[in-house]
């Protein structure tokens, strides 16, 4: 599904990836971890059309996309859902999700909105609550659900976990599990590694814009390295 071959991309003369290559396949879950600076959230990026790449492509169901903007992504099936700041707080409940009335109808809306709440049944009772009266999971549940109205098949997700307590990240991704089972793809930056790589089918460790190692979710897990570095073992 997502091929990105030998990519450089920075900020102006700064060049944070290079030479860079990640693969995901349709239905898989792929994770990137690293220190801090490594480039994983660039990659996210890049791919979500935020950034262009000065090297290299992206390729997308075997489509050359590197010079498609944001936009032009959405409409392709991949979404983004940035670290932190991911829901507008004065608005309501509601008023969030109808941010995604710019890509499709009021019919469409309805129809998945009720999808939505399949997923997250929580959300029906509250459509009139300020995004800003939720706890910090709730907003990752809503920035979510946004996203989900549009029927992505790519999902860019950075930094789920950020600021959650462990019983909100087990529910959040928990969640992630269940979309990927029905066939949504993830693309994950994740600073929890264990988190990350448990629900991943495979990842890849970035240093300095670059591939260190790379493999399914439970080798990584279970190599030493991976271990000394990000798992405290």
């Amino acid at each position: 599904m997502l091929t990105l071959e030998s990519i450089t991309a920075g900020y102006g003369e700064l060049t944070v990836l290079s030479d860079l290559d990640i693969t995901l396949a349709k239905g898989e879950t792929v994770c990137l971890i690293g220190p801090n600076g490594a480039g994983k959230s660039t990659v996210l990026r890049v791919v979500a059309g935020q950034l262009y790449p000065t090297g290299g492509r992206v390729l997308y169901n075997e489509s050359d996309v590197s010079g498609f903007g944001c936009q032009k992504k959405i409409s392709m099936g991949i979404l983004f859902v940035p670290q932190g700041r991911n829901v507008f707080p004065s608005l309501s409940i509601l008023e969030n999700l109808h941010l995604s009335r710019v890509f499709i109808s009021e019919e469409q809306f309805r129809e998945r909105l009720e999808d939505v709440f399949l997923t997250f049944p929580w959300m029906r009772e509250k459509l009139q609550n300020s995004a800003g009266s939720l706890s910090g999971g709730l907003r990752q549940m809503l920035a979510l659900s946004r996203i989900l109205l549009l029927r992505p098949q790519l999902v860019l997700l950075d930094e789920p976990s950020l600021g959650l307590s462990p019983l909100v990240v087990d529910e959040v991704f928990q969640i992630i599990s269940d979309l990927n089972s029905k066939e949504i793809s993830f693309l994950l930056v994740e600073q929890n590694a264990r988190k990350g790589l448990s629900v991943a089918h495979r990842g890849y460790v970035l240093e300095s814009g670059r591939n260190r190692l790379t493999g399914s979710g439970n080798s990584l897990l279970d190599d030493p390295e991976v271990q000394k570095l990000y798992l405290g073992g």
